[in-house]
């Protein structure tokens, strides 16, 4: 699970936001635990893994264990589209801790990424600020 709104915004913040905090763990450490007992279940012979022509070789993990590349392709454009969501809610989570802190004159530049305007995209100050640390 993810947090998306900063404490300032929940009422007795200083239990809740913990407790989400240590939920989101626990239930992202269950199910990375049972991905990774599945996984290992379903490894199949791993010198032809280490050998693979594919570029990740958790694909041919896959290959082995549906016995199609239909069925494995589907499965790692499963993985691209929860990537994609998750950098989405990164890259808007530390757009949003960056205007907090611009706003507060925490950050060089301050003047220009805490501006809010009323003009088209103008919203989108942070974000880019933030971008070319994304890389």
């Amino acid at each position: 699970m993810f947090v998306r709104v900063t404490s300032s915004q929940i009422k007795n913040a200083t239990s809740v936001v913990p407790r989400s905090i240590v939920y989101g763990l626990l239930m992202n450490g269950t199910i990375g635990f049972a991905t990774l007992i599945a996984t290992l279940f379903c490894i199949g012979d791993l010198d032809v893994i280490s050998k693979t022509d594919f570029t990740y070789p958790f694909i041919e993990i896959y290959v082995q264990a549906t016995r199609s590349k239909g069925g494995s392709a589907a499965m790692v454009a499963l993985i691209l589209v929860v990537g994609l969501g998750l950098d989405i809610g990164i890259m808007a989570a530390a757009s949003r801790m960056l205007w907090s802190f611009a706003r507060d004159r925490g950050v060089p530049g301050w003047r220009y990424i805490s501006q809010v305007r009323r003009l088209p995209f103008s919203k989108y100050t942070a974000l880019y600020s933030y971008e070319p640390y994304a890389r």
